[in-house]
Formats: C-alpha cells, sequence, structure tokens
C-alpha cells in the first residue's frame, strides 16, 4: 500500500509536471504568434504610410507638370495672338492706294524711267503689272514671307536640332555596343581559353597513364602468348628453346610483378572552370538584394 501511494503520488507530480509544461508551451506558443501578428500589423501600416506618401509626392508632381503645361500654353497662346495682331496691324497700315506704284517691300524699287512705247508694244500690256496688283502682290507676299520667317524659321531649326540630337544618340548608342561586344566576346574568349587548358591539362594526364598502361598489357599479353605456345608445343626442339630461354622469361615474369601499383589518377571531370554559371549565380544573387532593398 505504502508503494503504491508513492508510485500514486509519483504519477500525480509528473501529469502535474506535464500540465505544466504543456501549459507553458501554449502560453509561449500564444505569446510568438501575438508578437508575430503584432509585427505583421506594423509592417503594414509602415506599407501603408509609405504608400500614401508615395501617392501624396506622386499627385504633386501630376499637380506641378500639369501647372506647367498649362503655363506654358498660357505663353504660348499669348506669343500667337500677338503675332497675329501684329501682322494684321503691318497688313493694314499698308498703302492700298491703287495709283501708287511704291511698294512696302524693302527690296522693291519703282522704275525711274518710263518705258519707251516701242519696248512697251514688244512685251506687251500684259506683262506690265498694274498698280492694284503690285500692291496686293507685295502686300501677300510680306505677310507670307513674315510668317514664314517668324513661325517656319525656328521651328525648322528645332527640327533640325533633333535631328542632330538623334544622329549624336545613335552614334553613342552603337559605340557603346560595339565597346559591350568587344569587352563580352573578350571574356568569354578568356573563359573558354581557361576551359581549354583545363581540358587538355587533364586529357594529357590521362592520355600518359593510358600508354604507361598499355605497355605493361601488351608486355604481359606478350608473355602469356608464349607460356601458351610452349604448353601447346611439347616436341624436343620446342622443350630445348624453352630451356635455353626460360631465364628470359622468368625475368621478364618477376619485372611485370615488381613493377609498383598504380595509383588511380586523382582527375575530376567535374570541376572544369564554370566562369558562366558563377555569373549567372552572382546575377541572380544580385537581383535579388536589389529587390529586397527595393522593399
Amino acid at each position: 500500500a505504502g508503494s503504491d501511494g508513492v508510485l500514486g503520488c509519483g504519477q500525480t507530480s509528473s501529469l502535474n509536471g506535464e500540465r505544466r509544461t504543456s501549459k507553458n508551451y501554449r502560453t509561449g506558443q500564444i505569446r510568438e504568434d501575438t508578437l508575430l501578428s503584432r509585427v505583421k500589423l506594423a509592417l503594414e501600416q509602415m506599407t501603408k504610410k509609405r504608400d500614401k506618401k508615395m501617392k501624396k509626392v506622386k499627385d504633386k508632381d501630376k499637380k506641378e507638370k500639369s501647372d506647367k503645361r498649362s503655363k506654358k500654353e498660357k505663353k504660348k497662346k499669348k506669343k500667337k495672338k500677338k503675332k497675329r495682331e501684329d501682322s494684321k496691324e503691318a497688313y493694314h497700315s499698308e498703302p492700298q492706294s491703287p495709283t501708287s506704284l511704291a511698294s512696302p517691300h524693302p527690296e522693291f524699287k519703282a522704275p525711274t524711267h518710263e518705258i519707251p512705247p516701242l519696248e512697251a508694244k514688244s512685251r506687251g500690256l500684259d506683262d506690265i503689272p498694274s498698280p492694284d496688283l503690285s500692291a496686293e502682290y507685295w502686300s501677300k507676299f510680306t505677310m507670307l514671307e513674315r510668317n514664314y520667317e517668324s513661325f517656319i524659321r525656328p521651328k525648322r531649326s528645332q527640327l533640325l536640332g533633333e535631328m542632330q540630337r538623334l544622329d549624336t544618340t545613335r552614334s553613342l548608342l552603337e559605340n557603346q555596343a560595339a565597346q559591350i561586344e568587344a569587352q563580352t566576346k573578350r571574356f568569354y574568349d578568356e573563359t573558354l581559353d581557361r576551359l581549354h587548358k583545363a581540358k587538355v591539362e587533364k586529357t594529357s594526364r590521362i592520355d600518359r597513364e593510358g600508354t604507361e598502361v598499355q605497355l605493361e598489357l601488351k608486355e604481359m599479353d606478350r608473355l602469356g602468348q608464349e607460356i601458351a605456345e610452349f604448353k601447346e608445343a611439347r616436341t624436343g626442339a620446342n622443350m630445348a628453346r624453352y630451356l635455353s630461354s626460360d631465364r628470359q622469361l622468368q625475368h621478364r615474369l618477376a619485372k611485370i610483378l615488381d613493377a609498383p601499383a598504380r595509383v588511380p589518377l586523382d582527375i575530376n571531370p567535374y570541376d572544369l572552370p564554370r566562369d558562366h554559371g558563377r555569373l549567372h549565380r552572382l546575377a541572380r544573387e544580385y537581383e535579388g538584394t536589389r529587390r529586397m532593398i527595393k522593399v
């Protein structure tokens, strides 16, 4: 009975210890889950704040760009309006008298002498411009020339500058591509050279070892063939020939047996230079690191 009581007390204490251990484990698990949930909540809040901040910055940039664009458009409209008004004023200020031959164009000069009657007859009446036609011609031509010089020529200069910029960019792009291609070829040529050298070195060792092994095999096969021939032909002459060459055969046999055992070559075919794979691995690691930094 006393032993049963001791056993019962021991079982009770062990059960209590297990309960406390499981309770502590559950408590620690709950604390860990609570801590993880808090960390996740904090990360979500930080992400939301960052997104809001980035959105505010983007909205601000868009607003500034739209304001600048609207200001530029207003300035352009004002300039165009002013130029149209100037051209209208210049047109209205030009002389429109039908009897006057004076031209507003600076290069036009009125004739200072009268055309002889015979010359006028030879030209014909249709070749002599009338005063109304000359004034209208110079008025409209002056407006066209002024508009060309004011609007078309600056735009032409701008387009020429754009073409020059495109040509410069194209030449720089081609030069950079050529440099990168040359560097890449040089790098891969060096990589292939290292691979070829390693392969040649290992292959040379294998060939040298194979040649020595083949020589030993040939000597063994030759000796075995001679022994087989002496065994098959047991004539008197053959026996006498064997006895005369027995010492030589024994010496060859001893030489083969005394040859040191060959150590297998320690050549690993999988340890060739792998610069290409190493670069790919570094590129993947760099991409993963860059993404982590960006996040």
